[in-house]
């Protein structure tokens, strides 16, 4: 129970309750789909050490993640280093990506773990604005609508056309999706990485 006039205390409650509420939401939307979910899985605290991001990092790290997934679908490697130019994104890489990015021949397990991409690709495009709707995990994503709203825009106009959803609505799918992950894991079934 919080202290009176302690508005530490106060806010700690608050947020508690909005976690609490948000599993619950998400584990009704798993059972509306006759989908597992595990109680045991606690409420998430989302706002310990968590700045929300500007739109223009969101949307530069969804045209990055986008271009390591298209390189993965075997885009040549003078193409590859064109868009990325065309683009800017080469400063906007992670560490890892930009190895990928520059790598000449990456194996077929390299090619295998950026192709998974194409799915957080997706998460981001949706958060900005440009995907309606997020499915089950057990629905892939439409990768070639991922490329194709990469490729009619500019990176100034795939900054300025994005709408970046309510913080409140990518906490939630956040949290929907840990639910997914963790009770059909506990399941034994496969899905597919976010």
């Amino acid at each position: 129970m919080p202290q009176l006039g302690n508005p530490q205390a106060v806010a700690a409650d608050t947020r508690d309750s909005v976690a609490r509420q948000r599993k619950r939401r998400s584990e009704l939307v798993m059972l509306g789909e006759g989908l597992p979910i595990n109680p045991a899985l606690p409420p998430i605290d989302f706002s310990v050490d968590f700045s929300p991001r500007h739109k223009q990092d969101v949307a530069l790290r969804a045209l990055c993640v986008l271009m390591t997934a298209i390189k993965a679908d075997r885009m040549h490697q003078t193409m590859v280093l064109r868009v990325v130019r065309q683009y800017g994104l080469a400063a906007h890489f992670s560490p890892c990506e930009k190895n990928f990015i520059r790598a000449l021949d990456p194996s077929d397990a390299e090619r295998m773990q950026f192709s998974r991409r194409y799915e957080s690709a997706w998460v981001l495009l949706w958060a900005l604005g440009y995907v309606e709707k997020l499915e089950s995990p057990g629905n892939r994503c439409n990768s070639d609508l991922a490329v194709e709203i990469m490729r009619d825009k500019t990176r100034q106009s795939f900054i300025v056309d994005a709408r970046l959803r309510p913080l409140v609505l990518i906490l939630d799918q956040a949290d929907l999706a840990y639910r997914y992950r963790c009770s059909l894991g506990d399941a034994g079934t496969e899905i597919q990485s976010p």
